[in-house]
């Protein structure tokens, strides 16, 4: 065998395949039929001379052979994308603007120091890039970052939550979660409380369709604990005011709230960490500038994951 009697529609199939164990999903992925599907795998393996997988009734899965022979294939298809972006680059050059969409809570932590390094890395590889930014605001319109990637606001979106079809993800970083309570409350001075010892207060959690309130109450479920819930906060400056005033306590992501006067508290809780992934939209092709934009961020944040 040489690498030249190989079709590359069969391997990208084989890699689908050894993803999906499934031949039906895979023609579902490719928009293609399955007997297509089994055509290609089956004219691989005859190219090979070896089976790679093994079928059973309703179950497919790598054999030995496939097994070897698949983060070979992975690795030549990464060559091939990294190829493809460096003709774009010289095809396209990297320049213009790219719109990045992220929440309120976002733009109190990572997002300046996030643009700062993006900027840098600009002037550093003389790119002329310029970022504008749209927030999202999950309130009576119940749009989240995902939507602004979906609609064309936005060419990247920075989300905890993947609360729409049609975005692919990629996760960079995690997120804490902590409980935002007045400074004068008992618990202020805390550096860390658990859920059950929070089970007679009232709680105002942030509503809406990125499924924030829907995780809050997970965490709490996960406790036996049912919490007291005020009515749900729309959008986050209305929820830091009913906090700051001695109303409620409420759960957030990790940031700087020194001008709302509220303490943040650790949370004592194996869900307290959320992931955090990068958002495109999946039925349109990234151009080279917002890639490369892409790309930085990943960077940036598995920067910032090695500091840890």
């Amino acid at each position: 065998m040489t690498p030249t009697q190989l079709k590359l529609q069969w391997l990208w199939y084989f890699i689908d395949v050894a993803q999906t164990r499934n031949f039906t999903r895979t023609a579902e992925r490719n928009f293609t039929s399955q007997s297509n599907i089994s055509y290609a795998i089956k004219s691989l393996e005859k190219a090979v001379g070896a089976p790679l997988f093994v079928r059973r009734e309703n179950d497919i899965s790598l054999s030995v052979y496939g097994e070897q022979f698949l983060p070979y294939v992975q690795a030549a298809f990464d060559s091939l994308e990294k190829g493809c972006e460096c003709l774009d680059e010289l095809l396209s050059p990297i320049s213009g603007e790219v719109k990045i969409g992220f929440s309120f809570t976002f733009s109190l932590s990572d997002m300046p120091k996030l643009y700062k390094w993006l900027y840098a890395d600009f002037r550093k590889n003389g790119i002329n890039v310029s970022l504008r930014s749209a927030m999202a605001h999950v309130n009576e319109d119940l749009r989240c970052v995902e939507d602004l990637v979906l609609d064309g606001t936005c060419d990247l979106g920075i989300t905890c939550v993947r609360a729409r079809e049609g975005c692919s993800f990629t996760k960079i970083t995690q997120q804490e979660l902590v409980i935002l309570a007045p400074k004068d409350h008992p618990i202020a001075c805390r550096s860390q409380v658990t859920l059950p010892e929070l089970q007679d207060e009232h709680f105002i959690l942030l509503r809406g369709d990125s499924d924030l309130q829907g995780y809050y109450l997970r965490m709490f479920h996960s406790c036996g604990i049912e919490p007291q819930l005020l009515n749900p906060g729309l959008d986050w400056l209305s929820i830091f005011l009913q906090v700051s005033a001695g109303h409620c306590l409420t759960i957030a992501p990790r940031a700087s709230y020194d001008d709302y006067n509220v303490a943040m508290i650790g949370i004592d809780h194996p869900m307290k960490m959320r992931d955090v992934y990068i958002a495109t939209p999946a039925n349109r092709k990234l151009n080279a500038t917002t890639t490369y934009t892409k790309k930085k961020i990943i960077e940036y944040f598995t920067e910032q994951q090695k500091r840890l």
